[in-house]
């Protein structure tokens, strides 16, 4: 579903140790729509990395991915790692 402008989006981020991916949503009252799904298979050296470098790589991958989201809407990022403490 395509946002609306001035929708504020979220951005849910997962990591294993095989692959990362994201989501973009909207919110409309008390739903949930997806904008953007992006995932990415980790190969390399890339298997070897922390937690916390594979959150920052989902963020770098799905903000190159995503944009002209990134610039025209506030996005919130939402992970269950400590992303602050990390950061």
């Amino acid at each position: 579903m395509s946002p609306k402008d001035g929708d504020e989006l979220y951005l849910y981020l997962a990591v294993s140790k095989v692959a990362l991916s994201s989501v973009l949503v909207r919110q409309d009252t008390d739903t949930q729509w997806p904008v953007y799904y992006v995932n990415k298979t980790l190969i390399g050296l890339e298997t070897h990395y922390l937690r916390a470098e594979e959150l920052v790589l989902a963020l770098v991958f799905s903000a190159q991915k995503l944009r002209p989201y990134f610039q025209e809407h506030r996005v919130i990022v939402l992970t269950n790692q400590p992303l602050k403490s990390t950061l």
